[in-house]
């Protein structure tokens, strides 16, 4: 019997539970205690920012924060790389909402390689927890050009795109013109 008040405080790792011994044929009952009109925990998510960048675009990683029951108050987002103590920009001031509140940091990444971005919310004031209130996301930072295998027919759009794309000094471009009569 897994009994549960519905706030996962560790972070996700207990919803990983009933369906761990489902899996090896243990039975799991679920009872859920408490008053189910109290507020969940407040939780920050990442929700946007893709797998990979290319070295000198922009990264936009984006999160929501969630914390109804602190509504009014305000807090502090900070964005660090991997472990570091430092943030990586300023941080961002968040009014909490009803519902949850966006934080978006848009940056260039300086250096190629897999990077881990953490998000950190600071000044929540009867915050149970502190492992809710941070998220991290993966980043793969690619610094090689853009392989591009254009395949066209004879057509006035055709000479601008392969121009466009052919000028751009991060793209490699391979060309394929597809003539009349099989050509």
């Amino acid at each position: 019997i897994l009994h549960s008040d519905g706030n996962d405080t560790l972070g996700d790792e207990g919803q990983a539970v009933a369906p761990l011994f489902a899996a090896r044929g243990v039975p799991v009952y679920p009872v859920v205690f408490g008053d189910p009109a109290l507020a969940s925990a407040p939780s920050v998510k990442f929700t946007g920012g893709g797998d990979y960048v290319r070295l000198g675009d922009e990264l936009r990683l984006e999160a929501t924060l969630s914390a109804p029951q602190f509504k009014g108050q305000s807090a502090e987002a900070r964005l660090f790389e991997g472990d570091a103590e430092t943030p990586l920009l300023p941080p961002k001031r968040v009014q909490i909402q009803e519902k949850p509140s966006l934080i978006e940091f848009v940056f260039k990444p300086d250096k190629p390689g897999r990077k881990e971005y953490r998000i950190v919310i600071d000044g929540l004031k009867g915050a149970p927890t502190r492992k809710l209130l941070e998220a991290t996301h993966q980043v793969d930072v690619i610094d090689q050009k853009i392989r591009v295998l254009f395949v066209d027919i004879p057509r006035d759009e055709r000479k601008i795109v392969g121009h466009w794309l052919a000028r751009d000094p991060g793209v490699d471009l391979a060309g394929l013109l597809m003539l009349p009569k099989q050509g």
